[in-house]
């Protein structure tokens, strides 16, 4: 049940005594900038630990590892505990507190830009594990020689999971393994047909199904789920907007690159230069 509450009206940043936080920033390790992140960490909370942004800048996943806390949805305040994920978008008041004796343990991860589509803060069930576990590693590896091509590995592999718990979040289990299964193989030339088949549907009902989860056809939630990979592509390899183009199922590279400027602004080539400018790569 939800705690009535009218709403949050001032910025409260407090992290509490007793609060233990491990924090990577994009600026720290540019990997981690793949897909729009700009900073990652685990929290182990104290009982005074609370966040709560009228006005964010950037959007917010948290997975619960252990323990609870309380977050904000629909104006009031859910108990969230083990295996639960919120995720709040860019621009939307969102807030989060320890619970009064309650140790609360959980991995995060902050965002701007499309990582996360959704109009309002929501909270659902996923196993946050394989993220904690792709940041304890990219945390060892800061830590000890600092080997540059593991770290960019395991920022990789951050970014991989957090998408995967936003894909998790974002579908009911027909669509979760259709885009899974897509996502696993987006040079794949894929049609409606092919997509209605995996999903064990009509094409009419995954339509309507897709527009009702997404807000997209079918065919446009490939072509985002081939412009998010695009841009961790793009970043963290130092490949041609060709090989980049094909690996994505597009045979002409104006094509691709003529997509890739419709969905975020700007060309594959302007979009590296301007990313990597912002982290001093």
């Amino acid at each position: 049940m939800a705690d009535y509450h009218p709403g949050i009206s001032r910025q409260i940043h407090r992290i509490g005594r007793g609060t233990r936080e491990w924090i990577v920033s994009a600026q720290a390790c540019p990997k981690v900038g793949l897909g729009d992140l700009s900073a990652i960490g685990i929290t182990e909370t104290a009982a005074d630990y609370r966040f709560e942004r009228p006005n964010p800048t950037h959007g917010v996943l948290l997975a619960c590892l252990g323990g609870g806390g309380r977050v904000l949805i629909d104006g009031g305040f859910v108990a969230m505990g083990p295996g639960s994920i919120y995720v709040a978008p860019q621009g939307v008041p969102h807030a989060y507190h320890a619970r009064s004796g309650s140790p609360w343990r959980f991995c995060w991860a902050t965002f701007a830009g499309s990582f996360v589509e959704t109009p309002a803060p929501l909270l659902a069930e996923g196993d946050p594990l394989p993220l904690e576990r792709a940041m304890l590693g990219l945390k060892a590896e800061m830590s000890a020689a600092a080997d540059a091509a593991m770290i960019d590995r395991y920022a990789q592999l951050v970014h991989a999971h957090a998408h995967r718990l936003v894909l998790r979040w974002r579908a009911d289990d027909r669509l979760w393994k259709l885009w899974q299964l897509v996502d696993g193989d987006l040079g794949r030339h894929w049609t409606l047909t092919d997509l209605a088949r995996e999903a064990g549907m009509s094409a009419e009902s995954l339509r309507l199904l897709c527009r009702q989860r997404t807000g997209r056809s079918p065919m446009r939630q490939v072509a985002w789920l081939r412009m998010q990979r695009a841009r961790s592509l793009l970043l963290g390899f130092d490949l041609k907007v060709n090989e980049v183009a094909v690996m994505l199922g597009y045979d002409d590279p104006f094509a691709f690159s003529s997509a890739f400027k419709r969905s975020i602004g700007a060309s594959p080539i302007a979009y590296r230069r301007q990313r990597r400018a912002r982290t001093g790569r």
